[in-house]
């Protein structure tokens, strides 16, 4: 019985080591695989353990004549050593567990923590109040979609509602969001699916549109007040200057010393009610005037300079007492609406829900917390059919707290029982905070989180302290040793930047290179942006085209070569212009079925059988067959047709003419009637697009044909859910592509490449992770509203929860850094970052060139 932790570290063959500890509880008794439950964070990495599983004891069961080698080789060397079985019975045992696992492969629980938790929702519908019949919803965008339209539709007819909704946009517009309302909510709204704001909005369910009016007049009259208090002591002060004559120059520092000071007040600048050196200096050493004043004036400032203390003194107590009040009831004003509109989007989100025995995905969570806490844990997992004596769960560092709440009651019970439970993880490959993941909880392993507020908590904990055991998975056998040697050094070096609270995810970084082989190569470049006339984009991509190039010239195949950026928009400007020079890439972009001409000339021909006067699509639509060469009996351009379309009475008609003249009658009448799936066959024939095999359009009738099974077969139906998924919706590239990969760096976790090329490496640090960030108001602030979330802006710092902001910009800190570390820990052989210049200051670590330049320095002997 144990609870191990492997404490991993990229390329440390983790996934070997979660299937050789599977192997050795199912070698032991091969029907106990029922029993074993192993998760992780991804369908991809489900699938590759199972593939691993399944792979590796089909090998084994064939090992008497040891024709396998590599890693099942060393797996079974690893097994004999740690079951003390010999090879004959791991054979025998491992072929019985193959054929088990095929026969009751239902029972092989191998899989995410979503595909498990959908399991037990499924097993407790009615105790969750849910029909048995309830559909879950993965489509998050969509299911916002129909609850903002839903909200919408009272608009107009609701003045409390309406008032929101313009309060809202206000807000938005103001942070220069704009003021396309339906897409603002859809995207403000993914904050209800989310496991913290799902049950924060809980809170102030029972607040009515017009209590949120209250609370908003409530913070307008606070922020008035408590700046009008300041202006009265700044105008105080200045009237007793004004009446004694006293110019400002006579002063200690002239206007930048005490007159400076009280006219702020007056202008209830509260950006400005800190006092600066000078105005203490005359405050506290009594320094009053300047070698400017004449004999009057400092008699005046004498008379005077009293009453000006006096004043100092109040807008201090003034400023300790108000201030924080003021800021955060300027921050909330900012939120407030957008809080209230919130609420109303989820009372729509639930009505639907309800409506239609939805269960979103978002909830599995939440919803079996408050049955964990109440059920005895045998008896919950009896009712899925089968009780778990072994948990395994990977990619730790990615659980969220609730997740993780809901697996301890089942850890704590097979731990009782004398099992084998184990966790795997790596601190410095946490990505994924903005979906919840804590790894603060795994590098507190094994103390629990929430401990402090539970007493059960602390009970279970018991048994995770008494059996915990921990390892350190310290081999690198992806990398060659320079590569592993610089991660080694420029990751301790920039642990050390980090708060002493999360040192602790670096502690102990170093790896050893075990690849079998010698050498590596790591470049970093500054593209230097000198009097030419290209940018730094455009100069960092011809020099990602350079080093291609130079790599095809040294041996290395076009799949060999990745290309990692921070985002989407990064990987696809990329893409666009190394295939324009003739470089075959994959990309998510260039995969995206909306990428291909085909799809849209066929989505396009749809819209415009609804829309026929639209002139936009039929440029689009004509481009196309002009390309192809369906137009051949056009003698006109491009651009003089679209003339001839723009100018024509109804450009409808003469759009479909050119079709006709070029013998493509079509009839809108017969197509409009045929279900959505016909449609596309019909106009792909009819347009001679099936001449030649293109993968992009056998992908897209496949997702016609996944529509018209979850929806309708109704054409205009079609070209809303398209507009909505087309950016989701990818063909599946083979393996063996000679292409070079671009991708985003959180889509590379998980893989290697021979050579990794990232570009763009020059991301400042001081932006928040998150936009927004919950925060509990006392009952002090006197406001009807126990909840909130603040914007994350400098100006927490000036209010009771400045705590809360370092803490945000702390782990913001720490989520770049690991993205960093999964960028650079991708490469086999060779490593090229390409970064911006640095500022001239190298002293604060603000960005990204900053510690590229820094470790420069230190490997060049000169410091850092």
């Amino acid at each position: 019985m144990s609870f191990n932790v492997y404490r991993s570290s990229a390329g440390s063959g983790k996934t070997f080591s979660l299937v050789r500890e599977y192997l050795k509880m199912v070698l032991k008794h091969p029907p106990d695989f029922r029993h074993i439950l192993a998760i992780t964070f991804t369908h991809k990495a489900a699938n590759e353990m199972k593939e691993r599983v399944m792979n590796t004891l089909r090998d084994l069961s064939g090992s008497k004549k040891l024709h396998f080698t590599g890693s099942s080789l060393q797996m079974q060397h690893d097994l004999i050593n740690e079951t003390g079985l010999d090879r004959e019975e791991i054979a025998l045992r491992a072929g019985e567990a193959l054929s088990l696992i095929l026969h009751h492969y239902s029972e092989f629980s191998i899989g995410t923590i979503d595909s498990f938790s959908h399991r037990i929702i499924r097993a407790f519908a009615h105790d969750f109040g849910l029909p048995v019949s309830f559909a879950v919803e993965l489509e998050s965008k969509e299911l916002l979609t129909t609850a903002v339209d839903l909200l919408l539709e009272q608009a107009g007819n609701n003045e409390d509602l309406t008032r929101l909704l313009v309060g809202f946009l206000e807000s938005r517009m103001e942070e220069d969001k704009g003021w396309n309302i339906d897409r603002l909510l859809v995207s403000f709204a993914t904050i209800l699916l989310d496991e913290e704001g799902e049950a924060e909005v809980k809170k102030i369910a029972s607040l009515t549109m017009e209590d949120f009016h209250t609370i908003s007049k409530q913070l307008f009259t606070r922020i008035r007040s408590i700046e009008q208090q300041f202006k009265n002591l700044g105008e105080k002060a200045l009237q007793l200057i004004d009446r004694e004559g006293i110019p400002a120059s006579s002063f200690y520092y002239g206007k930048t010393g005490i007159p400076g000071y009280f006219g702020y007040l007056a202008q209830s600048r509260m950006d400005k009610l800190e006092a600066n050196l000078r105005v203490k200096t005359t405050m506290e050493e009594d320094k009053w005037v300047s070698s400017k004043a004449s004999s009057d004036d400092i008699t005046a400032i004498s008379a005077i300079k009293q009453e000006l203390q006096g004043i100092y003194e109040e807008a201090e107590v003034l400023k300790q007492t108000q201030s924080g009040s003021y800021h955060l009831a300027k921050l909330l004003s900012k939120t407030i609406y957008p809080l209230a509109v919130l609420n109303e989007i989820g009372r729509v989100l639930d009505g639907f829900k309800r409506q239609q025995n939805l269960v979103h995905i978002s909830e599995f969570n939440s919803r079996i917390a408050k049955i964990v806490m109440r059920e005895p844990v045998p008896f919950i997992y009896e009712r899925l059919g089968e009780k778990f004596h072994h948990v395994m769960i990977d990619e730790f560092q990615d659980t969220s707290k609730l997740q993780w709440l809901n697996f301890v009651p089942l850890m704590e019970n097979a731990l009782a029982g004398g099992y084998f439970n184990l966790v795997v993880g790596d601190g410095k490959q946490a990505i994924y905070r903005w979906r919840n993941g804590d790894v603060g909880q795994f590098t507190s392993l094994p103390s629990l989180p929430g401990r402090e507020e539970s007493q059960l908590i602390r009970q279970r904990e018991t048994l995770f302290l008494q059996f915990f055991k921990e390892y350190k998975l310290d081999s690198n056998y992806r990398s060659l040793p320079e590569i592993v040697n610089f991660n080694n050094q420029f990751f301790r070096w920039l642990s050390q930047h980090l708060d002493e609270e999360l040192q602790g995810v670096y502690k102990e970084l170093e790896q050893k290179s075990v690849s079998g082989k010698e050498g590596g190569f790591v470049r970093i470049e500054i593209i230097a942006v000198d009097e030419s006339d290209l940018t730094y984009v455009e100069k960092t991509i011809n020099r990602t085209e350079e080093i291609i190039n130079q790599l095809l010239e040294g041996g290395f195949a076009l799949q060999d070569v990745a290309i990692l950026c921070r985002t989407n928009r990064q990987a696809g400007r990329i893409a666009r212009d190394l295939i324009i020079r003739g470089i075959d890439v994959v990309s998510s972009e260039s995969l995206l079925l909306s990428y291909s001409p085909g799809v849209r000339f066929i989505t396009g021909m749809i819209r415009l059988l609804f829309e026929p006067a639209n002139t936009i699509i039929q440029a689009s639509v004509i481009n196309y067959l002009l390309f192809t060469g369906a137009l051949h009996k056009e003698q006109e351009d491009f651009h003089t047709l679209l003339t001839g379309i723009g100018a024509a009475v109804h450009p409808g008609d003469h759009f479909f003419k050119i079709l006709a003249r070029n013998g493509f009658i079509v009839d809108r009448d017969f197509l409009l009637a045929l279900p959505v799936y016909d449609l596309c066959e019909v106009l792909i024939r009819f347009f001679g697009i099936n001449k030649t095999v293109d993968p992009y359009i056998q992908f897209f009738l496949d997702a016609v044909i996944t529509f018209t099974d979850k929806k309708t077969h109704s054409a205009s139906d079609f070209l809303e859910w398209w507009e909505q998924h087309k950016g989701n919706l990818s063909i599946v590239v083979p393996d063996g592509v000679d292409a070079v990969r671009i991708m985003t760096i959180h889509k590379a976790k998980g893989l290697e490449f021979p050579v990794v090329i990232y570009p763009f490496a020059d991301e400042i640090l001081k932006k928040p992770g998150k936009n927004f960030l919950w925060i509990e108001i006392p009952e002090e602030e006197k406001l009807k509203l126990k909840t909130a979330f603040l914007p994350v802006e400098k100006q927490m710092q000036d209010t009771r929860y400045a705590d809360i902001y370092k803490e945000e910009m702390v782990k913001s800190l720490l989520d770049v850094v690991n993205v960093l570390y999964v960028a650079l820990t991708r490469p086999e052989e060779q490593l090229y970052i390409l970064t911006a210049p640095p500022p001239s200051s190298l002293k604060e670590m603000k960005s990204l060139p900053v510690f590229f330049c820094r470790i420069s320095a230190i490997n060049r002997g000169l410091g850092g």
